[in-house]
């Protein structure tokens, strides 16, 4: 058992560890602690972010260790700041209980349904003309109503 736990400076004996090894890391621990280092290392691992790197020899925190994994937050994020929506949801009573996540859903549908009609549907504003191609519609199975 450790006297001084709640005193316990992992960064010092990594720090010490790094710089001058592991004997005189063990030192240390023993002198302020009253542990062997064995034991002491098992608490770095459970209680702080370092891990031994064969590679250097040294402690390294584990965000350093070279993976490129993303977090969970990272992940969250992502699609918010990578979906660029260009124009806004209309503003009704409803909107303000909608959730961001959920408008952006829905926009991301409202998208996809108008590029689906782009298919069948072109639209040229210069000349004001709307073609549509009624024959693909009713091949690809929708019902062409003319009001």
């Amino acid at each position: 058992m450790m006297k001084n736990i709640e005193k316990v400076d992992y960064k010092e004996v990594v720090d010490i560890f790094n710089e001058f090894g592991k004997n005189k890391a063990a030192e240390f621990v023993k002198e302020k602690y009253g542990v062997s280092y064995q034991s002491f290392q098992r608490n770095i691992y459970k209680n702080t972010g370092y891990f031994y790197s064969r590679n250097s020899k040294k402690y390294e925190l584990e965000e350093n260790n070279g993976y490129n994994f993303l977090t969970l937050e990272e992940l969250c994020n992502q699609g918010k700041e990578n979906a660029k929506v260009d124009e806004k949801i209309p503003e009704s009573p409803l909107s303000e209980s909608l959730s961001d996540s959920f408008k952006e859903i829905m926009v991301s549908m409202m998208k996809d349904r108008i590029q689906e009609f782009s298919k069948y549907i072109f639209i040229e504003q210069s000349s004001k003309i709307i073609t549509i191609d009624t024959k693909k519609l009713e091949k690809n199975g929708y019902t062409v109503m003319l009001v």
